[in-house]
């Protein structure tokens, strides 16, 4: 019941804001730029003799084959400290307490063991390990694990084949989260050709309560943070969330990167307080089960930092069942620095709502700028002398 009344009062806010606010954004690009998005597939492009956009395509295969190459450089860098495979999928309890005691560079998380139907405590010992490189390798089922908190290497690479799979029957927390990053500074992850995965079907039934917190990856009060390549599905909240508490430390230069998210229950990302937050050739699609549904929200909760020098690059957003792009900014005020967000050579496919900004009467100053940036679908967007929506 909670989860229905949620839903009606989102769609009931929707309907009133329409006559309002709704503006048609059909095959529109938005921005001063009206050149091609890929210069490099370009040649000769534009409009196809049946109206449909290309952008798309090029998109898609300009992600394929960065998400190539970023398996091959991790296939080397593995190679480079693990040159016998055999040594990368053992169990290595001797190399375990080195790693541990800070005696090597580099190690893998098989080392603990690797349990298939259970490999929690494994992971968990391993994901403390003060190591540079941790490698995740791909065995013959994955990772089953029940919530994880990363506290020890600098760079965590999964290796391309590997999979993190919540551990069924668990994550019965309203916030249980599958990898969570607190207060963590300096850290990569690395995940080309490798999956996250939750179970989110679950989290919509007995014995679970209704959440929308479940997060696969949680980015908290953390900065100069890197995630890339990974392949994030069905959480029980967002694929990504990054944030901070009231009175806690400001998340600083984050950066999502040739990322993939699909089917998550809340947002692809949520965006809660962050000054340097990029996100570039990342595909978010299907996100849907409870509102706001979108690929991306920025939101701000109350007393927070705010949002500054976010840019979103070269991104596609669709199929998504709310607004593929969110702003919600009653909790931004004149005393908040003004927000900055940048959307640039993207395209934003509604479904059919595109674009859903509000919340601008508490004071938010700053803008939301597009820069050939193809939006397709509906746009509701509120209005303020103090905040610019620059298209």
């Amino acid at each position: 019941m909670a989860l229905l009344a949620k839903t009606v009062g989102f769609a009931a806010v929707m309907l009133c804001m329409l006559p309002m606010f709704l503006g048609g954004c059909t095959t529109e690009t938005w921005g001063r730029s009206r050149t091609t998005l890929y210069t490099r597939a370009a040649e000769g492009a534009g409009e196809t003799a049946d109206g449909r956009i290309p952008e798309r395509e090029r998109l898609l295969v300009e992600m394929d084959r960065r998400r190539e190459e970023g398996a091959a450089e991790s296939r080397r860098l593995i190679e480079k400290f693990f040159p016998d495979s055999g040594t990368l999928v053992s169990e290595d309890p001797e190399a375990a307490r080195a790693a541990e005691a800070g005696e090597l560079k580099a190690a893998s998380a098989a080392w603990w063991g690797f349990d298939a139907g259970d490999a929690t405590d494994a992971l968990a010992v391993a994901l403390t390990a003060p190591v540079e490189l941790l490698v995740i390798p791909a065995m013959e089922g994955p990772w089953i694990s029940g919530p994880l908190e990363i506290d020890g290497p600098r760079h965590i690479l999964f290796e391309p084949g590997a999979e993190l799979l919540a551990r069924e029957g668990d994550f019965r927390e309203t916030r249980d989260t599958l990898l969570r990053v607190y207060r963590k500074e300096d850290l990569g992850l690395t995940g080309y050709g490798a999956g996250i995965a939750m179970r989110k079907s679950d989290y919509t039934k007995e014995p679970y309560q209704w959440s929308q917190h479940r997060h696969a990856l949680a980015i908290l009060e953390s900065r100069n943070i890197r995630v890339e390549g990974f392949s994030i599905e069905s959480a029980g909240g967002d694929g990504i969330y990054i944030g901070q508490r009231r009175g806690g430390p400001v998340p600083r230069n984050i950066l999502l990167k040739n990322l993939v998210l699909r089917n998550n229950y809340r947002q692809g990302v949520s965006v809660i307080s962050v000054d340097g937050f990029r996100m570039e050739y990342t595909h978010i699609s299907h996100t849907g089960g409870t509102p706001p549904g979108a690929a991306i929200d920025f939101e701000p909760n109350s007393g927070l930092y705010g949002l500054t020098d976010c840019v979103v690059d070269s991104c596609l957003f669709e199929k998504n069942a709310g607004a593929a792009l969110t702003v919600h900014l009653p909790n931004v005020l004149d005393t908040h620095p003004p927000v900055s967000i940048l959307i640039r050579d993207s395209l934003i496919l509604g479904n059919p709502l595109s674009l859903w900004v509000h919340g601008l009467g508490n004071g938010a100053r700053g803008s939301l700028e597009f820069s050939n940036t193809r939006v397709r679908g509906l746009g509701i967007t509120g209005r303020s002398e103090s905040f610019r929506i620059i298209r």
